[in-house]
């Protein structure tokens, strides 16, 4: 089941596994918690069955939406 959250409360750096696949320098998963902890708006879709972090969404700033995706598709 996905389920989605506004809330980083109960996230850690383990959860974030299998983002920025092929980037020549990818950020390390400290550095992707610290970019969603300093982003004026962040949602995440969780798989609770892997307790992994499978998707977000994170505005740096007001008008701006990024969006990520793992590479297994979900």
């Amino acid at each position: 089941m996905i389920e989605y959250t506004n809330n980083l409360k109960n996230i850690n750096e383990e959860m974030l596994t299998g983002f920025f696949v092929g980037w020549p320098n990818p950020p390390s998963q400290s550095a992707h918690m610290k970019i969603l902890e300093g982003s004026y708006c962040v949602w995440l879709a969780i798989d609770t069955e892997t307790n992994k972090v499978i998707g977000f969404v994170n505005f740096t700033q007001p008008r701006q939406t990024e969006l990520r995706i793992t590479g297994d598709g979900r």
